[in-house]
């Protein structure tokens, strides 16, 4: 087992401005955490937009940058280096280190996806007679055709809308990935 990841649910009791040791309402800390999100969306939609399409999708599949130099595994410097960053609106300050906290989520959201694209190219490239129920030889097919640690749930869970849309199986990878979303 690589490690163990778990998560736990806190509540914030007391926030208090570090600077002068005032606490700070509750009512304010969810409106400054709403801004937090808020912005956080807008710094991350103009990103996708552009990105989220099979050409920014096959270049970071490649996992290269423009000078053919491997990508690095932090999300935030890989999209730095492909220069897929967007400026921060006029007028407002975002620390870097927020900045990076919404790269790093975009270029996850964006990897996971070239790994859904493999996957789906998997299925289709193994695809059953009976995709409800496949033969051991099509499991086999399916394990050959989709990458690695991809497991039975997740071919369930990808097979499943492409079964209900069989014309979507005919057609191109991209056209599977985005009537799935």
């Amino acid at each position: 087992m690589a490690g163990l990841t778990s998560t736990a649910t806190c509540t914030a009791r007391t926030p208090v401005v570090v600077a002068t040791g005032e606490l700070i309402p509750e009512a304010v800390l969810v409106e400054r955490v709403s801004y937090a999100l808020d912005l956080q969306t807008e710094l991350a939609a103009p990103i996708f937009a552009a990105r989220y399409a099979a050409d920014g999708l096959t270049t970071l599949a490649a996992g290269l940058d423009a000078t053919g130099r491997k990508l690095p595994s932090r999300g935030y410097v890989a999209l730095r280096r492909l220069g897929w960053t967007e400026p921060v609106p006029s007028g407002l300050y975002v620390p870097d280190r927020f900045a990076r906290c919404v790269q790093e989520q975009v270029a996850r959201r964006l990897r996971q996806a070239v790994w859904v694209s493999n996957v789906v190219d998997g299925l289709m490239a193994s695809w059953p007679q009976n995709p409800v129920k496949r033969t051991s030889v099509e499991w086999d097919a399916v394990w050959a055709a989709c990458p690695d640690k991809t497991d039975k749930v997740t071919v369930r869970n990808r097979t499943r809308p492409m079964a209900l849309r069989p014309s979507c199986v005919a057609g191109s990878r991209w056209s599977v990935l985005t009537s799935m979303a």
